[in-house]
């Protein structure tokens, strides 16, 4: 055992769709870069339980690294066990890869030479009609998606990390950039306080998505992508909604994390507000 745990590394997985897709694309840089080293998936149910699972793989085309089976679950185990005596097995996130870590965190949210890579793809679903209407609207119109996210940032330790980032200041200015880009443009809002919203951008031009809940989610990420621009909040939903998209335009707020600089993720095409 002790032999395969120094020729295996261990690729911990976890979070929401926006993290999974960030560790997926890590996952790719290490694979590239370390072509003699086998990296294995460790996919924690608990690591998963505050979202939808590990969606990736249904929601996008890819090919994550096998969990090396029974064995590989049970070592991946072990090595989480021991890291928690031995912290120097485990590398934690915003930190460079070394070869010295068995146990390695695939969130990565501040590398962007690693997201360098192929933009994954969509798998193949089915709209239902009101998708169908909207996702035809955003094609046809001035389409800008502007996502707000709330929720978990309301409450313990979220709060004090990311939430008063995307003030009403912070959409506003997007709102008026927009308007100097396109001529007419319709704003497509999403949330999960869609009520919140609706008392805050108040117009004709604005419509809210409201639709997709629970595993569904991620068809507002499939909708926002389609958009001619994005306005996106301190949240890698929305960023991937961005990143992934075709548009000439992306919106993110400068400041994304409360006390902490920002993270290097963006394209220097993006405009920072």
């Amino acid at each position: 055992m002790i032999n395969i745990m120094f020729h295996y590394k261990f690729l911990l997985f976890g979070g929401g769709l926006g993290n999974q897709i960030f560790e997926y694309y890590f996952y790719l840089w290490l694979r590239k870069k370390y072509p003699n080293i086998v990296f294995l998936g460790c996919y924690r149910k608990a690591s998963f339980k505050a979202h939808n699972g590990l969606e990736i793989s249904d929601v996008f085309d890819v090919d994550l690294p096998n969990d090396g089976g029974l064995s590989g679950r049970f070592i991946s185990y072990v090595l989480s066990v021991l890291s928690r005596i031995i912290p120097s097995l485990s590398m934690k996130a915003n930190t460079e890869y070394s070869s010295k870590y068995l146990l390695i965190n695939a969130y990565q949210p501040n590398l962007l030479f690693y997201l360098n890579e192929e933009k994954i793809k969509f798998r193949p679903f089915k709209l239902d009609e009101v998708n169908r209407r909207l996702l035809n609207s955003i094609k046809m119109e001035s389409s800008v998606s502007i996502h707000v996210r709330r929720g978990d940032y309301l409450f313990g330790q979220y709060r004090d990390i990311y939430f008063n980032i995307c003030t009403l200041a912070y959409y506003q200015k997007a709102v008026d950039k927009c308007k100097g880009i396109l001529e007419s443009p319709r704003f497509f809002v999403f949330s999960d306080d869609i009520e919140w919203a609706r008392d805050v951008f108040v117009g004709r031009e604005y419509e809210f998505v409201s639709n997709n809940i629970g595993k569904n989610s991620f068809i507002d990420m499939f909708l926002m992508s389609n958009c001619k621009i994005q306005i996106i909040a301190n949240s890698t939903f929305s960023y991937w909604a961005a990143y992934l998209s075709n548009s000439l335009v992306k919106i993110y707020p400068a400041k994304w994390i409360n006390g902490i600089e920002r993270p290097n993720i963006f394209p220097d095409n993006w405009i920072g507000l």
